[in-house]
């Protein structure tokens, strides 16, 4: 796969490519780095618990490495729910279905990752 398929799996190549200076390498370190982090794990694990200030925190974490690695679909999703986090109308019944679209995201936007490994 090449770096610029990465529009399939919902990150903006061209965007990220030069954010990083127009450097492949540095970009496909990045997006890799991206694998590692834990930014995701711990907004579902608050999630899970009901923890909605965690998971605030978490994924407000989570929109900033989106945001600077150009993953626009997964940047979206998160950004609907931190800000009704944000706004502190804690809507229970609204959550799930965001957090869906987060987890559907991120596992899009990783599987594009880990193919140009």
């Amino acid at each position: 796969m090449t770096l610029e398929q990465l529009n399939d799996y919902g990150i903006d190549f061209e965007k990220g490519f030069e954010r990083c200076m127009n450097d492949e390498e540095f970009y496909k370190e990045y997006l890799e780095m991206f694998l590692e982090d834990d930014c995701y794990a711990r907004a579902k694990d608050a999630y899970e618990h009901q923890d909605y200030q965690k998971m605030f925190q978490s994924l407000h974490e989570l929109k900033g490495v989106c945001s600077n690695a150009e993953m626009f679909e997964l940047y979206e999703a998160v950004y609907a729910l931190v800000e009704l986090l944000r706004a502190d109308d804690i809507q229970t019944d609204k959550i799930p279905e965001y957090f869906d679209k987060i987890t559907a995201a991120y596992n899009k936007a990783s599987e594009g990752i880990s193919l140009i490994r």
